[in-house]
């Protein structure tokens, strides 16, 4: 054993669903396969609350992002290396000190906070989150491109950056015979996905054709329901599935011909591309919403053409190439990351290890 990694997790609770857990857990198997043994602390089991600094934040930073400068006293179990998997904790007081700490900065949060225009608020906020990062050994970065914005304004992290991209199980992954659902699936009370789901009921559905809504079963899937979108789903003309266990959610995905992904606000690599590529869906999305993700089986288009687009994909025969596929399955599944990817990720980790030792 090289060493143990205390990680923060960002999950709630051992919950074994959702974007969250696909991420945490394959990252953990990696630092496993790397010789480490990783203590994982969830989220639900700390005890966190606003104090006057949280609403002062709210001044300096505004107030979306508040939920970020919650204050906690924690006790973490001894390591050699702390993990931390959201950026909130950078403001907690967390015991014992660490020599070493990795933040896995799973999207650029000023990108998600507010969005693409200009603001003093929002500079402001966005050094902030390059200063936690300059507290770090190593941050994980999804795709290069995060890595380049960050460089661009302190090309002097440059040693601290890696990027892993947004890994999973790939082995889990299928394609059905049948493909027979156009789907829409994500966590429904996640900021993008609600401006996403709002489009496809309102904007979307009722440029759909009689003849493809009688070929496909139209679906948006997902957990964390707000109320009243149950019921605007179903008016649209989709069927509604939400709590679905692992296996419900892959043969869901695996018999989707098209996953939608109308995407327009929000930062790193969507978990929902990734799983649709796995499991030989054809992805429409949004510029936006495939960005840090280089493949040619992704089609992108506004949102204005989705309709238009996805007819055309709808009606045409589904074609998987295989090379393109085994690329990106060596890119996105941890093992094979790792495998052909990962070795000045390891090499660093090992370095940490004796560092911390």
């Amino acid at each position: 054993m090289l060493g143990k990694i205390t990680f923060l997790s960002s999950m709630e609770n051992a919950e074994q669903r959702g974007g969250a857990f696909l991420r945490v857990h394959s990252l953990i198997k990696m630092y496993e396969s790397c010789g480490f043994e990783v203590q994982h602390i969830y989220r639900g089991s700390i005890r966190f609350k606003k104090t006057l600094g949280t609403y002062l934040k709210r001044f300096q930073y505004g107030r979306n992002t508040s939920g970020l400068f919650s204050m906690a006293n924690v006790q973490l179990p001894i390591g050699d290396i702390l993990h931390l998997d959201n950026l909130r904790y950078f403001n907690w007081n967390l015991k014992p000190d660490f020599k070493n700490i990795i933040y896995n900065a799973h999207n650029l949060e000023f990108e998600n906070y507010f969005g693409r225009s200009s603001s003093l608020v929002k500079s402001r906020f966005m050094n902030y989150e390059f200063d936690c990062i300059e507290k770090t050994a190593m941050t994980l970065l999804c795709s290069e491109r995060e890595k380049q914005i960050v460089l661009s304004y302190r090309p002097h992290l440059k040693d601290k950056l890696f990027v892993v991209p947004n890994v999973v199980d790939a082995s889990k992954y299928f394609i059905a015979e049948n493909k027979n659902i156009i789907s829409f699936v994500g966590t429904l009370d996640y900021y993008p996905n609600i401006l996403a789901i709002n489009y496809l009921c309102h904007d979307f559905m009722p440029k759909i054709s009689n003849e493809l809504r009688t070929q496909f079963k139209f679906v948006v899937a997902g957990r964390n329901p707000l109320p009243g979108q149950k019921e605007m789903i179903e008016k649209a003309g989709f069927e509604f599935r939400t709590n679905l266990s692992e296996s419900e959610m892959l043969q869901l995905i695996s018999g989707t011909k098209i996953n939608l992904v109308p995407i327009t606000t929000g930062s790193g690599t969507r978990l929902k591309i990734i799983e649709g590529v796995l499991s030989g869906c054809e992805c429409l999305s949004t510029e936006l919403g495939a960005e840090g993700i280089e493949s040619r089986l992704i089609t992108r288009a506004e949102l204005k053409a989705f309709p238009q687009k996805c007819q055309e994909l709808a009606l045409k025969p589904s074609f998987i190439n295989s090379e393109e596929l085994k690329d990106f399955f060596h890119l996105y599944d941890w093992q094979s990351w790792l495998q052909y990817h990962g070795q000045e990720f390891t090499s660093s980790l090992k370095k940490l290890a004796r560092q911390g030792s």
